[in-house]
């Protein structure tokens, strides 16, 4: 409604000058807090936008609003705030006038009332560069770590790497087009070729956000998928790698496809074009619900795990707190789905996807850093012993076990008991069983493996061994 406010002062001011070029009314003064300095950019962002005339098919549209209103013909700021008479004018206005003329007047009214330029993306590009650097630095380091300390690399680190190598094109044009072309403001105060350019480079980036989102969540899949051994969770994971596959792709081929042209994604705000496009705001929120699905799907996964692990509450607490950091990405997936509220018929597209863009691209970013955030913990444990996880410290007490099986640990503490038992071990005494006695020897298998690897299936407690006391852990 505030827009056609100011379109019927525009026409006010267009009715006394009336075959002349419309004049920049900048304002004196403004309530920003950025001083002479805003005023001034206010200034000279207006008077680069102002029309040389205002439409001539919104001129017979204030005899017939002034008809609605008590405001004097020549009171400026009344009718600048008076709704009735902007309920009128965007009535004439929007049943006369193309899509341009309307802007053309939306800006010229702008001026007349003294409104500044509203910019809500002025921290967008070094916010998009400092989480794109995060990202990179992490992905880095998970290399980094894995190819210093030899160990071998999976398909879960491809994932993640290539998710970020998607992740880039998006950041180059969030700061080098979208931000230079009218990102977070007005579509008003900028050129057409502007908007278009905008809503096209913004088409692109859809596309590569449902790639992208598709991409990171089959890292943390195929990560699940080699530290589970159980074939029931393999299964399970299978088929989740399986359905977020197909759920990538179909997404990413109707956001292609959304429009028949193609083209039509960003000529079709103009209403010169002709073509059809699918609901573009349902696809959107569709997306994102079954994004947050999977999200809780993938968490649930090794929480579920963690109930059938026999040790001790803190140990549980702190391994269910390791696999809880992708609740990072969910939040951040929510949030997005409250800016998801957006009509794709938008005359306004410049400031209206601001948000879902802005939240699209810290999503995108936490989630390839929650990814890493396990080969980090590793890296940090190596540098800053004293920052190992209580699992790890645990271990770490028992000085005479072989590195390897938590199994191990429990033969160790075994031969213990024994030992206090006066007993000692078969393999270390010779036996001369009486005739009325049975003897039972039994055999452990025991596996050795590198220090290196041996970090890694530590971090997480998820492998396990069938016994007759049920289920207990095994970090092999």
């Amino acid at each position: 409604m505030r827009l056609w406010r100011f379109v019927a002062a525009a026409l006010w001011l267009a009715s006394q000058t009336a075959g002349q070029p419309t004049r920049a009314l900048v304002p004196q003064q403004t309530s920003s807090a950025d001083g002479p300095q805003q005023t001034k950019a206010v200034a000279a962002q207006q008077a680069s936008a102002a029309p040389p005339q205002t439409p001539e098919c919104a001129l017979p549209c204030r005899q017939i609003a002034l008809r609605e209103t008590k405001c004097p013909p020549r009171d400026l700021q009344c009718i600048c705030k008076d709704p009735d008479f902007a309920k009128a004018m965007a009535e004439c206005v929007t049943s006369r006038c193309t899509i341009k003329e309307s802007l053309i007047v939306k800006n010229a009214s702008s001026i007349a009332c003294g409104e500044p330029i509203r910019d809500y993306a002025r921290g967008f590009v070094p916010l998009n560069d400092a989480f794109v650097i995060l990202a990179s630095l992490f992905v880095i380091q998970r290399f980094a770590f894995k190819i210093w300390t030899k160990m071998t690399l999976g398909t879960d680190d491809w994932m993640t790497l290539a998710a970020l190598v998607l992740s880039l094109p998006s950041a180059v044009f969030n700061s080098h087009v979208l931000a230079p072309n009218g990102m977070g403001r007005d579509a008003w105060t900028l050129s057409f070729d502007q908007i278009t350019t905008f809503i096209r480079f913004f088409s692109i980036e859809e596309i590569l956000y449902f790639l992208d989102i598709a991409v990171s969540k089959l890292a943390l899949l195929f990560f699940y998928l080699r530290i589970f051994s159980s074939t029931s969770v393999r299964r399970i994971l299978l088929a989740s790698i399986v359905f977020v596959g197909l759920f990538g792709v179909a997404f990413v081929i109707v956001a292609i496809l959304q429009c028949q042209p193609v083209s039509y994604a960003w000529d079709k705000w103009n209403g010169e074009h002709q073509g059809h496009c699918l609901n573009i705001g349902a696809m959107v929120k569709s997306h994102a619900i079954i994004s947050i699905a999977l999200d809780f799907w993938m968490l649930a996964i090794p929480l579920r795990q963690l109930r059938h692990v026999r040790i001790d509450w803190q140990h549980k607490v702190g391994v269910a707190l390791m696999f809880s950091v992708g609740t990072f990405v969910t939040i951040v997936s929510i949030l997005r789905f409250r800016a998801t509220n957006f009509t794709s018929h938008t005359t306004n597209p410049t400031r209206d996807f601001f948000e879902i863009g802005l939240w699209s691209m810290i999503e995108i970013n936490v989630g390839i850093m929650c990814v890493c955030l396990p080969s980090l913990r590793l890296l940090l444990a190596r540098l800053f012993p004293l920052l190992t996880s209580s699992t790890q410290r645990y271990y770490s007490k028992q000085r005479r076990t072989p590195p390897g099986a938590y199994v191990r640990a429990l033969l160790a503490s075994e031969k213990s008991q024994n030992a206090k038992a006066g007993s000692a071990l078969p393999s270390q005494r010779s036996l001369t069983p009486d005739a009325n006695q049975i003897q039972c020897e039994k055999t452990f298998p025991v596996t050795h493996m590198d220090r290196r690897e041996e970090d890694e299936q530590q971090l997480i407690t998820v492998k396990m061994v069938s016994s007759s006391r049920g289920l207990r852990p095994r970090f092999s």
